[in-house]
């Protein structure tokens, strides 16, 4: 037997099986897929116990549906992140795909929120060089303090796509490339925290 097979994967399992939506969004999510009508996209319990051991295939995983739906964007990325996750947002697949789209779409932008910018930096994160570089499309903000209780983190193309986890430290989650209720829904939370998040913190953000 694997020697991780009854431990990290049966508590992946159990955690995933235990855990109630928390969000009507999240009920909502689970009936549609990524052309809407069939069950959703979901990676979850039993892809998470097969992978428990395999936390690169994971990642890859992770990164893969990121990238999907970065690539139906036509104008507006937005980034719920605690450190801009460096096996999905510092991968050079994911930045060619943002740069693609920044510089190929008119009027294009992304909105990043962070909680744990101090991780970000100390990463040497490439998206934040890239931010660095094409300020007139690409924002990084701070999380409000009050805010920074949230550990979810998702990314939203338009208003259309999702990819969501609950909490940023687990690997389950769920994802929709055509399910425009739902990514409206979390576009509305992000806009408000967007909002929240001062002036005075995106500037010190863009000091780093």
């Amino acid at each position: 037997m694997h020697p991780c097979s009854d431990s990290r994967a049966g508590q992946e399992r159990r955690g995933f099986e235990e855990r109630q939506p928390h969000h009507a969004g999240i009920a909502a999510l689970e009936r549609f897929d990524e052309d809407g009508g069939a069950p959703l996209d979901r990676v979850g319990a039993s892809l998470v116990a097969r992978l428990a051991c395999f936390p690169v295939a994971l990642d890859l995983l992770r990164l893969e549906r990121a990238l999907r739906l970065a690539a139906r964007g036509q104008r507006l990325i937005s980034i719920f992140s605690s450190d801009l996750e460096p096996p999905i947002y510092d991968q050079p697949a994911f930045l060619n795909t943002i740069k693609r789209f920044v510089l190929g779409q008119k009027f294009a932008k992304v909105r990043v929120l962070v909680r744990e910018p101090g991780r970000m930096i100390s990463n040497n994160n490439r998206f934040v060089s890239m931010a660095r570089r094409l300020t007139s499309y690409l924002e990084i903000r701070v999380l409000a303090a009050e805010l920074r209780q949230q550990t979810a983190s998702y990314c939203i193309a338009d208003d259309r796509a999702i990819v969501y986890r609950l909490r940023a430290d687990r690997w389950d989650g769920i994802s929709s490339l055509n399910n425009p209720p739902v990514a409206r829904q979390y576009l509305q939370e992000f806009d408000v925290a967007w909002q929240a998040s001062t002036d005075d913190q995106h500037q010190r953000m863009g000091a780093m």
